[in-house]
C-alpha cells in the first residue's frame, strides 16, 4: 500500500485533471471493450473536458460521494459516485497495483454506508471484473453494450449490522 498516496474528496479545481486521467486511463485498458465509436465517444467525452464542461460538470455534480487519490499534486485514481452506484473508478497505469483502487473503494463503501446503501452497483469495464470480484461483487446479469462499450452489471450486498 502506497502510504505517501493521499485519498481526499475532489474539489472543483480537480476538474480537469480527473477528465484527463478518465480518458487517458479508459484509453489504454479499455480500448477493445466495445466498438471503435463507442470507445471513441467515451474517451473523446472527458478528453474535451472543455468543450463538454456543462455536461461532464452536470454528471459530476450529482455525485455526493467523490474522492481522488494524489501523489504530490498529481491525481492518480479517481471514484465517483451516488450511494448506492458507483460511476467511475479509475487509478492511472503507472500507480495499478499499488493498492490505490483497494483504497479508493474502501472510501467509497465506507460512504455509502454512512448514507444508509445496503449495495452497491456497478457496470464494471470487462477489464474490471477480477478486481471488482476479489472485493466482493458479484455478476448479476450478462455481459450489456451500453453506448457502444461492454459491461458487465455487478453488485455487492452489505451485511446488516
Amino acid at each position: 500500500m502506497e502510504k505517501d498516496i493521499k485519498i481526499r474528496k475532489y474539489r472543483d479545481s480537480d476538474f480537469r485533471n480527473v477528465c484527463l486521467l478518465i480518458a487517458r486511463t479508459f484509453r489504454k485498458f479499455n480500448y477493445r471493450e466495445g466498438t471503435r465509436k463507442g470507445v471513441r465517444d467515451y474517451v473523446d467525452f472527458y478528453r474535451h473536458y472543455k468543450k463538454n464542461f456543462k455536461d461532464i460538470k452536470g454528471v459530476f455534480d450529482k455525485c455526493n460521494i467523490f474522492y481522488v487519490a494524489v501523489d504530490g499534486n498529481k491525481i492518480v485514481g479517481v471514484i465517483r459516485g451516488i450511494k448506492n452506484r458507483i460511476g467511475n473508478l479509475f487509478v492511472d497505469g503507472d500507480y495499478q497495483g499499488r493498492g490505490i483502487g483497494s483504497r479508493l473503494m474502501i472510501k467509497f463503501e465506507n460512504n455509502a454506508r454512512n448514507l444508509g446503501s445496503r449495495e452497491i452497483n456497478i457496470r464494471s469495464s470487462i477489464c474490471g471484473v477480477p478486481f471488482y470480484e476479489s472485493k466482493g461483487y458479484k455478476k448479476v446479469a450478462y455481459v450489456t453494450l451500453m453506448k457502444g462499450v461492454r459491461v458487465q452489471p455487478m453488485i455487492k450486498k452489505f451485511k446488516r449490522k
